[in-house]
């Protein structure tokens, strides 16, 4: 335990030897209970590595230690722990968007553009996007970018931004040039995000953070190679929001960086 309940410090750091995976599991599980038993307000976190490939072991043995016997369940408003196993951070749909804003300053495939174009997350009139759309599919326009006239209309201050690029920089100033790319383009947009949806855009700034750090390995870079390193980063990482009703939270390695619990 790391951290004690209430805020305050506690040292205890012990080792246990069990015979394999699903032992431990089921000592976490009924860890867990406890600390939840004995402070029903408490935020309670479960980490375990690799749980992408072991979320359904996780969501049994959990379920069979917290609901066995009903006693959570009852009267409960939302279930006592969240799983959160996540998916590839490039599927997520924010991120997803996020990336084809960035890939339409180089260029992107006719169908790339059509979901870029009916995205709820930029500052776009629909009814414009629909015909710009309806017009680059009349004029068999595969490789929609700002040399198409009729994309830069749509985009102005994207556009603009986007002719004033360097040709080459470190990793953590094509970090910043990405946010300011995104901000021009009115990503995420206008409306209020859900709260799952604001936990993605941490998400996303903790990706481009990851690009950043990448000046002590890299050279200057041009835009295509920092948007390509980007993606694969953004490939790799797993996220999936949180449940915030959720007293126990389960989630990866990477996913606990920076959560704070009382246990």
């Amino acid at each position: 335990e790391h951290r004690a309940l209430h805020g305050q410090r506690q040292g205890r750091q012990f080792r246990v030897g069990l015979r394999d995976f699903s032992e431990e599991l089921m000592q976490a599980a009924a860890w867990a209970r406890r600390k939840l038993q004995a402070h029903p307000a408490a935020r309670i976190g479960v980490v375990v590595r690799g749980l992408a490939g072991m979320s359904a072991a996780t969501e049994r043995i959990f379920d069979d230690v917290f609901y066995g016997r009903l006693d959570f369940a009852q009267g409960a408003e939302s279930a006592a722990f969240h799983i959160s196993s996540g998916a590839p951070s490039s599927e997520v749909p924010l991120i997803a968007e996020a990336l084809l804003v960035l890939g339409l300053v180089s260029g992107l495939r006719r169908a790339e553009a059509g979901m870029l174009l009916r995205s709820p997350f930029l500052r776009i009139d629909k009814s414009q996007a629909s015909r710009l759309y309806a017009d680059l599919r009349r004029q068999g326009i595969e490789k929609i970018s700002f040399e198409v006239e009729a994309v830069r209309r749509a985009f102005p201050a994207l556009a603009k931004a986007a002719d004033e690029l360097r040709e080459r920089q470190h990793p953590s100033e094509w970090s910043a040039t990405f946010s300011k790319l995104l901000q021009r383009s009115g990503w995420p947009g206008d409306r209020p995000l859900t709260p799952a949806e604001h936990q993605t855009v941490e998400h996303w700034k903790n990706l481009l953070s990851e690009l950043a750090a990448l000046d002590v390995v890299l050279p200057r870079m041009t835009y295509g190679d920092a948007l390509r390193r980007l993606r694969r980063i953004a490939h790799e990482r797993r996220f999936g929001p949180r449940d915030e009703g959720a007293p126990v939270q389960i989630m990866d390695m990477l996913e606990a960086a920076g959560s704070q619990f009382d246990a």
